[in-house]
């Protein structure tokens, strides 16, 4: 999972880490707190939610930088 270590390694001049993948855990709350107001307002969702993962790979400097910035709780579309 992406964190700030693994950050820091894909902006590393050592070339060893290439990518990794992380969850968007504010993602998923967002989305399920978005789903219970859309019950709680009588619509009818979705009964399998799916957030993606998401790929950081080296020289996405700026999808990086954003999870950095935000200390992960980005929204990432």
């Amino acid at each position: 999972d992406m964190n700030l270590q693994m950050a820091q390694m894909l902006q590393s001049d050592d070339d060893i880490l290439q990518g990794v993948t992380g969850q968007a855990p504010y993602q998923m709350g967002f989305d399920a707190f978005g789903a219970a107001l859309s019950v709680l307002a009588g619509e009818e969702v979705e009964s399998f939610q799916n957030t993606p993962t998401i790929f950081f790979g080296r020289g996405d400097d700026e999808m990086i930088n954003r999870f950095v910035e935000t200390e992960g709780l980005a929204l990432f579309e």
